[in-house]
């Protein structure tokens, strides 16, 4: 560089030091200047370094002023290394005729060369970008003719796809050999896993309908249906597969052809591609068998833990089964073996005897059998 805010001027000379900036260690350093004999004359050098072995010359045929140094130790990075002194006339320019008092040659900041450069051109589509999990997106720049062109991803094509989040960049070179770049962010959208819309089941004549709506998916593998009488025990019953990742909405739907008769809870768990998993809310659907009742009638309840005797009305169809007494955490009491002795062409009474083994709480009662199910809730005061 050299510093012209640094020249000193006298009557018989200007004297221009210069220097250089680089990162790595540097043991030679070469130039050739060509300048207006009309404004500028050579007159001599300064060496400011005892260790630098130096050359200047200068041709007056095609006024270009050459100069060569090397070092057996790396030369000092930002400091004067020499300084030019040009014979002073009353053709000189003064300072106040520069944009810029300092003059780069060759360096690695093009916008300090005494050459035209073009403004970074923009990459469309520009400014903060984001993009989905699993999409892409184009990213372009148009440069001037035989100007040439590297982005960061290493192609020289106008135009790259990208699909990952990070910084781009793409350096724009002129004929004259002077680089300017231009940057881009790419941000990373971050959607929930799955986006669930709705979950809902209907009763038809072959069984319970059950339907889903996504809004988006990201990394969605499948879906796993449970099923369960008494939300508490879950047993898979279908496993349906996911989309992906998608910002569409998609349904999905399954029948359950075999129900039980009597309140029906379904869930759904979603898994991801790695394997972990997250359940949905849970629905309850009622299937009646016929107009009679869907649920058990227990009374007394609430009863109180002294009560020996719990009344359980079943509908006449419920021939045989058992009934199951548990707690809210899903833990065994009572287990009793019905079986019916018929006549009774509404109801059926079944009489169980807790025998004080019921503390207080809540409590879920079961009805089982081979093609039917009914649960009700039991308080014990």
């Amino acid at each position: 560089m050299f510093d012209f805010s640094q020249a000193i001027c006298t009557p018989v000379y200007v004297q221009v030091p210069v220097f250089f900036l680089s990162d790595d260690d540097v043991y030679a350093v070469d130039f050739a200047l060509r300048f207006n004999p009309n404004q500028f004359s050579y007159n001599s050098f300064i060496n400011h370094k005892p260790y630098l072995n130096n050359s200047m010359s200068f041709n007056a045929a095609d006024s270009t002023l050459r100069y060569s140094t090397f070092s057996m130790i790396p030369i000092d990075n930002n400091s004067p290394l020499i300084s030019v002194r040009f014979n002073a006339n009353g053709n000189m320019i003064g300072l106040n005729s520069f944009n810029a008092i300092q003059t780069w040659l060759n360096g690695d900041d093009c916008s300090f060369k005494a050459v035209n450069v073009a403004a970074a051109a923009p990459i469309i589509p520009g400014g903060i970008t984001s993009i989905n999990a699993g999409d892409s997106v184009s990213l372009a720049i148009t440069v001037p003719s035989g100007y040439s062109r590297l982005w960061s991803t290493g192609s020289t094509d106008p135009s790259i796809w990208v699909y990952n989040a990070g910084v781009y960049s793409v350096a724009v070179t002129n004929p004259a050999g002077c680089t300017s770049s231009s940057y881009i962010m790419i941000n990373a959208n971050n959607p929930l896993p799955v986006e669930l819309i709705s979950f809902y089941g209907e009763n038809t004549i072959e069984g319970i309908d059950l339907e889903w709506k996504t809004a988006s998916e990201l990394n969605s593998d499948y879906f796993v249906l449970e099923h369960s009488v008494d939300a508490v025990y879950w047993e898979s019953i279908a496993e349906v597969e996911g989309a992906g990742t998608t910002n569409n909405l998609h349904t999905y739907s399954f029948l359950h052809d075999k129900p039980f008769t009597g309140r029906n809870y379904y869930r759904l768990i979603q898994y991801d591609f790695d394997g972990s998993g997250k359940a949905s809310g849970v629905i309850s659907i009622t299937r009646k068998l016929n107009a009679g009742i869907s649920e058990l009638i227990v009374y007394p309840n609430p009863a109180g833990n002294d009560s020996e005797l719990l009344n359980i009305l079943l509908p006449a169809e419920y021939t045989s089964g058992t009934i199951l007494v548990s707690d809210m955490n899903g833990k065994l009491i009572l287990s009793c073996v019905f079986v019916s002795e018929g006549g009774n062409q509404n109801q059926q009474l079944i009489q169980l005897n807790l025998n004080h083994k019921l503390s207080a709480g809540n409590y879920i009662i079961r009805w089982v059998d081979s093609k039917s199910f009914a649960v009700t809730r039991l308080t014990i005061n």
